[in-house]
């Protein structure tokens, strides 16, 4: 969880950032408007108790302070979107390119998958100015029987390398009409991912279950959701199939925080730091089919 608590600091700093704007606004505003109003002497001689003036003078600071709050989040929304890549590349590597790799569990994880039935694909990282920013290697492998890939991921930090993350295994499974379901052994997620979210790409967290466990919950839970809504998961899956979807993925995300209210978003953030949910099921929950 050492990701969560990073980000649980950053968006607390960030409205605390908010709250101090607002109210550095407000009090600089009322010293300049009380001046402004001083110079009328009319206002002291016709309103004794200066009711409507102190009303408007209240209005205008209010909604000036509420102005630089806007600006602060705006801002914060183009710096989100800016760290968002538009296509995301994709390429080979090596595990000897990360010394920090736990080889260990990336092996021990590559047995209990090839045990049922996947077989690996590559491995991947990202290429470009992401791969400096979120170092991290990805093992892809198929199960042509089960149709759904599996992932063993680990990302490591450019500043601190005891805040690398763990290593974790993913099950996703790809269906039609663009839904999809992910299940992973892993509570490394965060506030930010949280409001990136979309309501068809569904997600559960099952720490500490084993790749056996974690595989057939997946199968498990996507057979029920199938049948609830009448579809069938994808085939004709592949490396390159894989590949392109993420890029997609990608660019859906970007889009959904065009369109997203940022103030929102951030306080669905803050709150998932303050407590993390361990599933998310989007609009197959709001079908009441849960």
């Amino acid at each position: 969880m050492k990701r969560s608590r990073t980000t649980l600091k950053i968006l607390t700093n960030f409205f605390l950032s908010i709250a101090v704007v607002i109210a550095a606004t407000f009090l600089w505003n009322s010293y300049r408007l009380s001046k402004f109003f001083s110079n009328f002497s009319f206002i002291n001689k016709n309103l004794p108790n200066n009711f409507w003036v102190s009303a408007l003078f209240f209005i205008a600071i209010v909604l000036i302070s509420i102005r630089s709050g806007a600006s602060l989040l705006s801002s914060t929304k183009t710096t989100i979107l800016k760290s968002l890549s538009n296509i995301p590349e994709y390429i080979p590597t090596n595990p000897s390119e990360f010394p920090r790799l736990n080889l260990n569990n990336l092996e021990s994880y590559t047995q209990k998958l090839e045990s049922l039935g996947f077989h690996k694909l590559e491995d991947l990282k990202l290429a470009g100015k992401n791969a400096n920013k979120s170092p991290a290697i990805a093992r892809i492998f198929l199960n042509t029987e089960y149709n759904c890939y599996a992932e063993i991921s680990q990302v490591f930090s450019s500043i601190d390398p005891l805040k690398d993350h763990e290593i974790y295994c993913n099950v996703r499974s790809f269906l039609e009409n663009e839904w999809s379901l992910l299940t992973t052994d892993t509570l490394n997620s965060s506030g930010i991912i949280y409001m990136l979210r979309r309501s068809r790409t569904l997600w559960k967290m099952l720490p500490k279950y084993s790749v056996n466990e974690l595989l057939h919950s997946h199968l498990e839970m996507r057979e029920q959701i199938c049948r609830d809504l009448n579809i069938q998961p994808l085939n004709n899956l592949s490396l390159n199939w894989y590949i392109l979807n993420e890029q997609n993925e990608a660019v859906k995300r970007k889009n959904a925080l065009e369109e997203k209210n940022i103030f929102i978003g951030l306080i669905e953030a803050l709150l998932f730091e303050l407590k993390p949910k361990t599933e998310w099921l989007g609009e197959y929950a709001k079908k009441g089919l849960v």
